[in-house]
C-alpha cells in the first residue's frame, strides 16, 4: 500500500513540475519578446535622437545663422528694448465660457 502511495506521489510530483516547466518556459519567452520590443525602440529613439542633433547642429550653425539673420532684416537688440518684469502691464485673462463685463450698459 504504502509503495501505491508513493509511486502516486511521484507521478503528480513529475506531471507538477512538467506543467510549471511549461508555464515558466512560456513566461520566459514572453519576457524575451518584450525585452526584444524594447531594444527595437531604443535603437529607434537613437537613430531619431541622432537626426534631430545633426537638425540642430545644421539650424545653429552660426554660418546659416548669418544668412537667416541678413535674409530677414534682422537687427541686434537694444539696450532700450530691455525692460524689468515690473513694468510690463498685466492684463486680464478671459474665463472661458464667461461673457466679458460689459461697463456703461444697462
Amino acid at each position: 500500500m504504502k509503495q501505491k502511495y508513493f509511486n502516486l506521489i511521484c507521478i503528480l510530483i513529475a506531471l507538477l513540475s512538467g506543467v510549471l516547466t511549461f508555464v515558466l518556459k512560456y513566461h520566459v519567452l514572453d519576457k524575451e519578446k518584450n525585452l526584444r520590443q524594447i531594444y527595437a525602440e531604443i535603437k529607434h529613439n537613437k537613430r531619431e535622437m541622432h537626426g534631430l542633433q545633426t537638425d540642430w547642429s545644421a539650424l545653429t550653425n552660426p554660418k546659416n545663422l548669418r544668412m537667416q539673420a541678413e535674409q530677414t532684416h534682422v537687427q541686434p537688440i537694444r539696450a532700450q528694448q530691455i525692460i524689468q518684469s515690473d513694468q510690463i502691464q498685466e492684463k486680464p485673462v478671459p474665463v472661458p465660457g464667461k461673457k466679458p463685463d460689459m461697463e456703461g450698459e444697462e
